[in-house]
């Protein structure tokens, strides 16, 4: 009986009183990057389309990828990887890596929030050994709570069948309390985050 009725908040001042944030790009940005590379994930910032597609085709050749997959429309054609050899000339189960696009980015978190309405589906961001994220300045939210507003608005109040919350490379500490990366899903993230504000290429000097 204990679901059978609801109760109240514990502490419900507390939750009236407001952030004190600033929720502003630059430091979003900012934020996001510092906690998403403290999980081991990388950010590339990118001033636009071009300088994407040549970070995305620098990381390729340094990881010798010959395979890469993407589902998603958009990204496809607006991102004109046709530049790249390496995007989709093989199968799902031949792919070194998957990109795909995102529904928001928490910068509290340094969290990647995906859904299976994405065109990329459930399967890509998973089964991948290596995933890469597209992503804006404009994806980004500060809290879980703000991201999961946005997604329920982006579907006018029907959320996808399943959202999901990425924190970096999988890991896991079930085994003697030991971590190990990429039992459960990608080994490395990347992320590529374009930003037309930014004043100099951020190419990671090591990777």
């Amino acid at each position: 009986m204990a679901l059978g009725k609801s109760t109240g908040a514990p502490f419900p001042d507390h939750l009236q009183t407001p952030f004190s944030f600033q929720n502003n790009a630059h430091d979003l940005r900012a934020l996001f990057t510092k906690e998403f590379t403290a999980l081991d994930g990388q950010v590339f910032l990118c001033r636009g389309k071009p300088e994407l597609i040549e970070n995305i085709a620098k990381l390729a050749a340094e990881k010798n990828w010959t395979n890469i997959i993407c589902k998603t429309p958009a990204l496809v054609n607006d991102m004109q990887f046709h530049l790249l050899p390496s995007v989709n000339n093989s199968t799902d189960e031949e792919a070194e890596a998957g990109i795909t696009d995102c529904e928001c980015l928490v910068a509290r978190t340094g969290t990647v929030v995906l859904s299976a309405a994405q065109a990329s589906g459930r399967l890509l961001p998973v089964y991948s050994p290596v995933h890469l994220i597209i992503a804006s300045v404009d994806d980004l939210v500060f809290d879980i709570g703000d991201a999961l507003k946005r997604v329920e608005n982006k579907y006018s109040g029907q959320l996808p069948s399943a959202i999901f919350f990425a924190s970096g490379p999988s890991r896991t500490a079930d085994i003697e309390k030991r971590l190990v990366l990429g039992v459960h899903g990608p080994k490395e993230v990347y992320l590529f985050l374009m930003d037309n504000d930014l004043k100099q290429p951020k190419y990671p000097d090591t990777l």
